[in-house]
């Protein structure tokens, strides 16, 4: 019997983890810690929902696992007995060895490539029911058997190791949301699928400024069909939307469209200059412009937001403090979150 002292250790620890990781470093730290209690080599954790031939990956956190495991999965999941078997057994941790792995070629042929001697997967459904986590823990090929008890940790540890990736989620979302200017921010997290994971309140409230119908869960088809473009900004009649890529999620964030929405983007790259100080000549060589043309650009600033001065620009683009590219918002997130690690 494994020892209760451990175990609770263990779950402090996860709690701790999802206060203070970042959300592409979470799931990463989280195996490393689990990997101490129960003694596996290599590690799979993600979300997959059934799909016809065979299942569809929502997130994929692979851990000791070289780059051709997930692609040679993709090739053979509609055989992926193992997938099958906690998909029709959540909660419960399921063991298979080599003799289970050669009953179906695909997944044996996975194994095999990657010296994957025996596995315990576990699996919990999603609120939706139509997708669910899972947690595949490996050992390698000539490596000592799992243990009775290695499956009872592994079964007990999954409700909390999905509640700790959570509720990382949604402390860091709020985290970041905090160390912006605007009041007027809701966000959400989607997987690779575009579906949501978390949202908060507002967020749904904010996208009723467009749909008022909305009620939560599936994205209206105008946003499912933004999020496979490139674009990194949407713009609607009452919101603007805008993505950003954190490890194996997007996080989405909306907000009410302002007066600086009507500029363009290159009226709105001179406004931003000018406000922050910049002169003609200096934004002029900044953005491979004449003088002139800056000159040109601020009149039509100005006029389109009805302000008179530099200053009266300065405290509009202050307000709008989520007008920053996707980049720039990694970089600030990674920023905020060692600040708060100190």
């Amino acid at each position: 019997m494994f020892g209760v002292d451990e175990f609770s250790s263990a779950i402090l620890d996860l709690q701790s983890l999802a206060r203070s990781s970042a959300i592409d470093d979470f799931q990463q730290s989280a195996l490393s810690r689990v990997q101490s209690v129960v003694g596996f080599d290599k590690a799979w954790w993600g979300i997959m929902s059934p799909a016809s031939g065979g299942f569809k990956l929502h997130s994929s956190q692979p851990f000791n696992l070289d780059d051709g495991f997930v692609p040679l999965w993709e090739e053979t999941k509609a055989d992926d007995a193992l997938a099958k078997a906690v998909k029709a057994k959540p909660r419960e941790t399921v063991h298979f060895d080599q003799r289970k792995f050669r009953e179906s070629p695909g997944l044996a042929t996975l194994m095999g490539e990657h010296g994957v001697g025996q596995a315990f997967c576990t699996s919990i459904y999603l609120p939706s029911e139509t997708a669910f986590v899972f947690l595949s823990l490996y050992r390698t090929v000539g490596e000592a058997r799992f243990t009775d008890t290695d499956q009872m940790l592994a079964q007990y540890l999954m409700p909390h190791l999905c509640s700790a990736w959570t509720s990382n989620r949604i402390i860091q979302m709020e985290y970041l949301k905090s160390s912006m200017a605007s009041d007027q921010v809701a966000m959400a997290m989607l997987d690779r699928q575009g579906e949501l994971l978390n949202a908060e309140p507002q967020f749904v409230e904010a996208l009723r400024l467009e749909w008022p119908d909305y009620a939560g869960g599936t994205l209206p088809d105008t946003i499912a069909l933004w999020l496979k473009t490139e674009d990194f900004r949407l713009k609607l009649q009452h919101l603007v939307l805008q993505r950003h890529l954190m490890g194996d999620f997007t996080l989405l964030v909306a907000r009410p469209r302002s007066r600086l929405d009507i500029l363009t983007p290159r009226e709105m790259s001179v406004a931003e200059a000018f406000g922050s100080g910049g002169s003609y000549k200096e934004i002029a060589r900044q953005l491979d412009l004449s003088p002139a043309t800056v000159r040109f650009y601020l009149r039509t600033i100005y006029e389109k937001l009805q302000v008179r001065d530099k200053g009266e620009l300065a405290s509009l683009l202050r307000q709008e403090d989520l007008r920053i590219d996707g980049a720039t918002l990694a970089v600030r997130y990674r920023q905020l979150h060692q600040t708060r690690l100190l």
